[in-house]
């Protein structure tokens, strides 16, 4: 029998934010370095925003499982994130002077987007299909 996903007591979620959060304090006192201001972020918005988003969809019944993230689900969400953040909101008046386009962004998405998948199914001992039939 699978483990079933932890949604938002996930040990890579809680592990994640708390990188984020000392990520955000170090920078705030001025002690961060150049790389880790400008792509940290970006390469925890996947392990971090997954468990939040399927959390919402199975609260909302979207979601009929309890199993890890599945390749689909991942990448669904990188695809998105990289056409909002990097395709829409640098052309959108409002944000034009405080989002810029960059690939580099795009494959911080998608390497912490596949360290997830890793690390769930590694976890988890098995990998989640991208069609799952329940009753």
């Amino acid at each position: 029998m699978l483990k079933p996903f932890s949604y938002l007591r996930d040990r890579l979620f809680l592990i994640c934010v708390g990188i984020y959060f000392l990520n955000r304090m170090l920078e705030s006192v001025q002690w961060s370095h150049t790389y880790l201001r400008w792509y940290l972020n970006d390469l925890l918005l996947v392990p971090i925003f997954v468990p939040i988003m399927l959390w919402c969809m199975r609260k909302l019944k979207l979601r009929k499982h309890d199993l890890a993230p599945s390749l689909l689900e991942i990448g669904m969400l990188v695809l998105v994130i990289g056409l909002v953040f990097e395709g829409i909101s640098p052309y959108l008046p409002v944000l034009k002077d405080v989002s810029t386009p960059d690939i580099n962004d795009l494959i911080c998405y998608a390497l912490g987007g596949v360290m997830s998948l890793g690390y769930w199914c590694w976890v988890t001992g098995e990998y989640t299909s991208q069609t799952i039939e329940t009753e």
